[in-house]
């Protein structure tokens, strides 16, 4: 789904909220909801065609971390970082991630983590 972006979360969030449930709305897709879309923009061709499908079929959960005891949700101060591989094919990565919606039991995690210096990168 070339064409998904935020709109189409929106779309998910509103049907979804027609449940009036927004404790069990947010135990069952709240996880999912904020994982897809960076998914399919930042994801791989393979990552698109095998996970998303999966996830939105319920076969897996997929789950967003970004926030850090160090810095929260302030995704400029993340200190999580990726570094390559020296054959370049893989990244190495060390930091500390908390409170993940659904991380519990979930399958993948999407990571923000810093791969250049400061601020942007």
């Amino acid at each position: 789904p070339e064409e998904f972006d935020y709109f189409h979360e929106l779309i998910t969030h509103e049907e979804v909220s027609r449940l009036m449930t927004p404790g069990f709305q947010d135990g069952c897709f709240g996880g999912k909801n904020i994982s897809i879309t960076p998914l399919l923009v930042f994801g791989t061709k393979r990552m698109r065609e095998e996970i998303v499908p999966k996830s939105l079929k319920g076969l897996c959960k997929t789950v967003l971390a970004i926030t850090e005891p160090f810095a929260g949700s302030d995704v400029a101060g993340i200190r999580t970082t990726a570094k390559k591989t020296p054959c370049g094919q893989f990244y190495i990565v060390n930091g500390v991630k908390k409170w993940i919606t659904e991380g519990y039991n979930a399958d993948y995690y999407i990571s923000a983590v810093r791969t250049g210096g400061p601020g942007k990168g």
